[in-house]
């Protein structure tokens, strides 16, 4: 018999305001203990401040991602912005025009691939054109294709600098064939950039980035959600005895919604999701991951 994150009476949770409802789940329900945000919270923050409430702490955290250092409206720009919410602090490491990614990424242990068929949701695509290249980054893999999130893919602009299009900061989406090797016109794949290093990380890393990945995957079966908010994503390790609970905020429809994730501390492929669903009033978990 499996033993599952306590439901905590999430029927009488669901009629509470968003904030309340977020922090009521992070607390342990109707505990009374406080959740833990992180190892080392901010000083500033007194014990009486989180009693506001969990969403609006979340949407002021600070980021805690390297800022992005490449030119902004650029394909290299666009593709980070997305990348990093799912790397490993401090995110991407690497610098230089797109074409060159895959070797500079792979120099700092990132873990890449040429093959097609080894796309993966949130990886880096990599395209090379004898100049800069070109880079998105993937939202979804179908059975015969992909889609591609990118950035500054359209036609040059007249008087603009070369390859400076009328999508420069602009974001679109493209399906890609793996049949045509998921390359175009002069553009040809070079491979994929994986949001993970190969270098060991600390058992605590791995838990957070199988968690995003838990909460992200969350796309496939409803479309609905968008892109996790920069600086969401928090921990309370001492949620349950059996459990350590994670959590974030993802654009939803017009608004945006909190994703927890739980992982039993004996078993860390034992792991489920939860999320209020505003528009049918009802929780969709805890739902096991597999």
């Amino acid at each position: 018999m499996q033993i599952t994150p306590k439901t905590k009476n999430l029927a009488a949770i669901g009629s509470l305001e968003s904030k309340d409802r977020d922090e009521a789940i992070t607390a342990g329900a109707f505990r009374t203990a406080l959740p833990s945000y992180g190892q080392n919270p901010p000083a500033s923050r007194s014990r009486t401040v989180f009693t506001l409430g969990l969403a609006s702490l979340l949407m002021a955290a600070p980021c805690a991602k390297a800022t992005n250092s490449f030119p902004w409206g650029w394909c290299t720009w666009g593709a980070i912005a997305e990348f990093d919410n799912y790397a490993p602090s401090p995110g991407c490491d690497w610098h230089g025009d797109a074409g060159t990614w895959m070797t500079a990424a792979a120099a700092k242990h990132w873990v890449t691939s040429t093959a097609t068929r080894g796309a993966e949701v949130n990886a880096l695509i990599v395209w090379t054109n004898g100049g800069a290249g070109h880079v998105g980054i993937v939202s979804k893999v179908n059975r015969d294709s992909i889609t591609v999130k990118e950035m500054n893919w359209g036609k040059q602009l007249i008087g603009a600098p070369a390859g400076w299009t009328d999508q420069a900061g602009k974001y679109s989406y493209r399906d890609l064939k793996f049949s045509s090797n998921l390359s175009t016109a002069s553009y040809k794949f070079a491979g994929f950039i994986y949001p993970r290093k190969t270098t060991p990380y600390t058992a605590d890393a791995v838990l957070d980035q199988q968690a995003i990945q838990d909460m992200k995957n969350l796309q496939n079966t409803n479309g609905n959600f968008g892109a996790m908010l920069q600086g969401s994503f928090g921990v309370n390790k001492n949620w349950e005895p059996d459990f350590q609970l994670r959590y974030a905020r993802f654009r939803y429809w017009q608004g945006a919604l909190t994703v927890f994730q739980a992982t039993s501390k004996t078993d860390p492929k034992l792991r489920y999701t939860l999320y209020w669903e505003p528009m049918t009033q009802q929780w969709i978990g805890w739902t096991l991951v597999r």
